[in-house]
């Protein structure tokens, strides 16, 4: 029976041992005493560390069987500050605290970039400037797409959002020269593969006015670990001539050493129209103070009606709209008082909405680290049946083979379909027909049958606007109505969209 307790309690040390874990925490300030979110916190030698989260408190978790029990050289490090290394005693089990305060480095030239091909390196051993975006900068600017979240975040660089579609992308211009015929952006580098930003697709007619994505949008925001934007014309040595206008080098997030951690992030928004352009109420459709169903609207006025039910003829054409609900004969008298402009806006714009969950898992030890993230946003424009989904999922690992190789893989799959409503073309445009539109014509009833009583014969499906307001034998109303447009022109766009990046990296033997 001793024995049998003697050999008890030593297993039960046993599995104590093996199932300690051991952490570091403590805090990363300034010199004022404010908290240096994103700090960083690296056990020298190793991939075991920690960011600084935005109080300036950071936690690394030392898992059984790695640097437990040793003493190991700890440094903090952030952008603009002079790193600082503590020897630190790490514990079997339990915690040690390590503070650090930073100072500010005077001279700024010795924080890590990114170079073209994804490198780190010392700023001052760079021919090209570049400034660093950080994913804090980025997820603080809430905007769902990454192209978008760069704006105002780096010196001398533009993003203009080409159009307030969901799911569009946005225009980017480092400094230097602007071009009509080409192109000013920069080269976009992610995970050393370049990905395209352009916006421009197929036919750019007066007639086409639909805003194509920038394919930049199947990144999710919150995977992305830096952001580094090179100025310099040396920048373009390694790709050509498309860097010249420069480079963004973006690198997505590695998984760390350490215990198994998993968030969650719910982001939600809503976008109203902050103003409208206003619109007279005064005069009917018409010229010279007559209605007639002329493109102008300076007809009769209004107030000046006697009101009631205009007059009509039914012996002659008439249109009835899809669901049988409105039928419109021809007019010989305009009496209705009637004005229709804050109903034909509604109809049109409403609020936008955007959700967006993010999950994400990730650990490993000093051999190998994985990253896991889903991402699924769901926007809908302030425009009616304008919306864009997406959903994320990726994959990056790495693995330490020996001191002096390792290797990396990084895999992201996006699904994307979306609509974007037609807005710039010179006859159909949305924003075109809603503007010309007479204050006295109602949108309502956009699509219906007309029946041309001479030949009695019927039309169905005719587009019915303010130039044509009983549909007509053309399937063209001059100027659409901005119901049919949202309504009826589809502009779907569905990507599956794979991106795969592998590394190695050898160091040469001493």
């Amino acid at each position: 029976m001793n024995r049998y307790f003697k050999y008890s309690i030593s297993l039960m040390t046993l599995l104590g041992l093996v199932y300690a874990q051991s952490s570091i925490q403590g805090t990363v300030t300034d010199a004022s005493g404010d908290p240096l979110s994103g700090a960083n916190v690296v056990v020298d030698g190793t991939t075991v560390g920690a960011a600084a989260a935005a109080d300036g408190s950071y936690r690394i978790d030392i898992g059984p069987g790695t640097i437990g029990g040793q003493t190991v050289a700890l440094t903090a490090s952030y952008i603009g500050h002079s790193s600082q290394t503590v020897n630190v005693d790490v514990p079997l089990t339990g915690s040690v605290t390590q503070n650090y305060t930073l100072a500010i480095d005077a001279i700024g030239l010795k924080a890590i970039s990114v170079t073209a091909l994804g490198f780190e390196t010392n700023r001052d051993k760079q021919g090209s400037t570049s400034v660093s975006v950080t994913p804090a900068d980025m997820t603080r600017s809430g905007e769902a797409l990454i192209m978008n979240s760069l704006a105002a975040k780096a010196s001398n660089v533009i993003v203009n959002a080409v159009s307030g579609d969901p799911g569009s992308g946005s225009s980017i211009r480092i400094r230097g020269n602007n071009t009509i015929s080409g192109t000013s952006q920069p080269l976009i580098v992610v995970d050393g593969m370049p990905i395209n930003n352009s916006q421009i697709y197929g036919n750019s007619s007066r007639f086409g006015g639909v805003t194509q994505q920038s394919r930049m949008n199947d990144l999710n925001s919150n995977d992305i670990k830096s952001v580094e934007v090179l100025k310099g014309a040396s920048a373009a040595a390694l790709w050509g001539s498309r860097a010249a206008n420069g480079v963004i080098v973006i690198q997505t997030k590695d998984g760390a050493a350490g215990r198994m951690k998993m968030s969650y992030k719910r982001t939600q928004s809503y976008d109203e129209i902050h103003e409208r352009i206003p619109a007279q109420t005064t005069y009917g459709q018409g010229r010279n103070g007559s209605w007639t169903t002329h493109a102008e609207s300076w007809g009769d006025k209004i107030a000046d009606r006697s009101g009631g039910a205009d007059e009509v003829d039914k012996t002659k054409d008439y249109f009835v709209s899809e669901d049988g609900t409105f039928t419109q004969h021809t007019i010989t008298k305009k009496n209705s008082k009637e004005t229709f402009v804050d109903e034909n806006f509604n109809q049109i714009f409403g609020t936008g909405k955007l959700l967006q969950d993010d999950f994400q898992v990730s650990g490993g030890d000093l051999t190998k680290t994985y990253l896991f993230s889903y991402s699924r946003l769901r926007q809908d424009g302030m425009i009616k049946n304008s919306y864009y989904d997406r959903d994320n999922v990726r994959l990056n690992t790495g693995f330490r083979l020996s001191d002096n190789v390792s290797m990396s893989s990084k895999v992201g799959y996006t699904y994307s379909n979306s609509n974007r409503i037609q807005r710039g073309s010179n006859v159909s445009g949305l924003m075109l027909g809603l503007l010309r539109t007479a204050p006295d014509f109602d949108n309502t009833h956009y699509k219906g049958t007309w029946y041309d009583v001479s030949k009695s014969a019927e039309f169905p499906g005719r587009h019915r606007a303010y130039r044509r307001y009983l549909g007509g034998s053309s399937t063209n109303p001059i100027y659409n109505n901005p119901n049919w447009t949202v309504n009826e022109q589809k502009n779907e766009t569905r990507v599956n969209r794979l991106i795969m990046s592998n590394e190695m990296n050898i160091t040469p033997f001493a």
